[in-house]
């Protein structure tokens, strides 16, 4: 079975690390957050991986609070598997270094993220991904 996507589009919040920002230092990170269900009908056989398509790198990323070890796979694509921290309900908060941007741009103009869930091999392990 091939690989099924799930983008992970719109509504993103964006928070910043400067609340109080002031105009002449502007806030050096961005965190986008969002939400999401579970995806339904996985099988013992499938793994899910978080992946990140990004002309910016991923600072920190978190799935329930809990950070993602996230592997650079090429230039500019980010994954880490998450199938095992999948909650019915979850939060997804990723962290990038933004240059002088206020308010931090919208996530789609940089960066796309999806869900990838993949056919385990037979040693139980994720097909690469390509």
């Amino acid at each position: 079975m091939p690989d099924h996507s799930i983008r992970l589009r719109e509504p993103w919040t964006v928070l910043t690390n400067d609340s109080a920002h002031v105009l002449s230092q502007p806030p050096t990170r961005a965190v986008y957050a969002r939400k999401f269900n579970r995806p339904s009908g996985l099988s013992q056989h499938q793994v899910v991986f978080l992946v990140i398509e990004s002309r910016a790198r991923p600072v920190t990323s978190l799935l329930n609070d809990h950070t993602l070890a996230l592997v650079g796979v090429s230039e500019g694509s980010f994954q880490a598997q998450i199938d095992d921290q999948l909650k019915p309900f979850n939060q997804l908060k990723i962290e990038f270094e933004q240059e002088s941007h206020f308010p931090p741009p919208a996530l789609n103009s940089f960066a796309e993220v999806s869900l990838s869930i993949r056919e385990a091999t037979a040693e139980g392990l994720a097909i690469p991904f390509v």
